[in-house]
Order: structure tokens, then sequence, then C-alpha cells
């Protein structure tokens, strides 16, 4: 089905555009046609990021000023592991973000982010998350894709009540088929629409045997939170026309790379599962 010249405008982002950060490790030439490694680019696009997310996270009330670097970076230690989908300002700013964390095909519960959440320590909901989780892990395996924890979705305030949420939702979808395929998770708050756009675009909530898994409360950044799974081939039919003109620009979107991995800084926030907010 072709798109129509609104879903074309949509795609494109109006005056922002897509960029990918890439980790050191990744084998990305025969993906991609713009590949960049430029050290210096990567880190400034890292610390923009960082800094919106904090400011997110900040001002929405999920963490402290005590939880950011004094230049109010939010850093996590899965960004310089992770892929990034960036939405980049005409003036270079980056106003949207999430990140992608590809794991290897033998990863185990107790080395995901998630395990630090608080659905994880509970008495009951515990072991059920851990069981659908590598029910997950051994799927995936199966099907030769890989398991992913996708996070630290934020908007700035500068594009609220617009598709970007959702472009960029669907963005990361286009690059887990531009990767291969993924089974993944995520943890996206209740507020601000956050889980209600993940569940409309096909997440879904967990099961184990026959049992949803309920919303649970995160102290870490005091909001109601969903453990949501995802399928790359499971998308949402209503949104295909919107995911496959994304999925065809992916080859040519810019991805920016260093050529060696930098170690986090220590003050790094530790990866939990960011909740996944929408905007500053």
């Amino acid at each position: 089905m072709q798109c129509s010249s609104s879903v074309v405008r949509w795609a494109a982002g109006g005056n922002r555009n897509l960029v990918l950060l890439g980790p050191a490790d990744a084998a990305t030439s025969h993906r991609f046609d713009s590949i960049e490694q430029n050290a210096d680019r990567y880190d400034r696009l890292v610390a923009n990021m960082q800094r919106l997310r904090g400011a997110v996270y900040l001002d929405d009330g999920a963490i402290q000023r005590d939880d950011l670097t004094e230049d109010g970076r939010h850093v996590s230690a899965a960004d310089g592991h992770a892929w990034h989908v960036l939405s980049v300002d005409t003036l270079g700013r980056v106003r949207g973000c999430a990140r992608y964390l590809a794991h290897r095909s033998n990863v185990t519960f107790s080395e995901l982010g998630i395990r630090n959440s608080a659905l994880a320590a509970h008495p009951v909901w515990g072991d059920r998350l851990r069981r659908a989780v590598e029910n997950d892990i051994a799927q995936a395996r199966r099907q030769g894709v890989s398991y992913v924890e996708v996070g630290g979705w934020a908007l700035h305030k500068a594009a609220r009540r617009s598709f970007e949420a959702l472009r960029i939702a669907l963005a990361t979808y286009a690059l887990s088929r531009q990767l291969g395929g993924c089974i993944g998770i995520s943890t996206a708050t209740t507020r601000h629409c956050s889980a209600m756009i993940l569940q409309k675009i096909g997440g879904r909530m967990l099961d184990h045997a026959g049992m949803t898994l309920p919303a649970y409360f995160e102290p870490t950044y005091g909001c109601e939170m969903m453990m949501l799974r995802f399928d790359s081939n499971e998308a949402n039919d209503r949104y295909s026309s919107l995911l496959n003109n994304l999925y065809s620009q992916f080859a040519t979107i810019p991805v920016i790379m260093r050529s060696t991995a930098r170690a986090s800084a220590p003050e790094s926030w530790p990866y939990l599962g960011e909740p996944m907010l929408t905007y500053a």
C-alpha cells in the first residue's frame, strides 16, 4: 500500500530528523548505508540525550536532583552498550529518544535490568515474571532473534501534543526489524499515556501459566508501571503503513558510532529499566 503524503510528512517528522546511535561493537555495515565513526559527535548526542532524559525524569518527579550529574545528565550503565533512536531538530538538539539494548543469546534473567524492579522482588509475581521472561528468551533463541530491553523513552516539551512519541516508538520497531528482529520487554509508566501508546502499537502485558502480570508500583521512580512484552513481527496492523514507511527509510538513516566503546562514568545510574516517559 502506498502511503499518503500526510503519512510521508508524519514519518519525516516535520523539522525533526531521526538519527541512530550505535554501540561500538555492533555489526552494521550490511544493514545501514550511512555510518559515521565520529566519537566527538557521538558523545555530544549522548550527552544531549542524557540531559533531555534527566529533565524529563526530574520534572516528572521520577528522580531527584542528586540522581543527575552536575550538568544535569541522567547516565545509565546501559547507554554505551545500546542503540538509541533520537529525534533531532534542525539545530542538532535531541528532542526525543528511546534506548534499545540487545542482549546476547544466552543472557539470563539475573543479567537483565528488570531484575532490579519492584515486580521482580515481589514474593509471588517475581517468580512468574522470571519464568515469563525466561520463556521469551528461549523463544528468541529458537527463532534466531535478539532478546532486548527497551527504555529511556522521553520527549521534550517542544514536541508535546504531536505524533513524535508514536513516531519514536514505531521507529524502535523499525530498528528491531532492520537488526534482524527481536522479542523484548519494556517498563512503561501508566502516566502520560506511555503504557497505553505502547499497548496500542503492539505491546502486551506479560503472562505466565495463564495469569497476566499486574501493573505495579515502582518506588525507585515513584510511579505505577507495567511490564510490556513486544515482538518485532507483531505490531498492530493499524500502524502498518506508518511502520513500513519508517522501515523503508532505515537503511539510509544516519548512524553515529564510536570507533571504541567508552566505559560508563562512575556516577552512572544503575540500569533498572527506566520509566517510559513521553514528555518533559
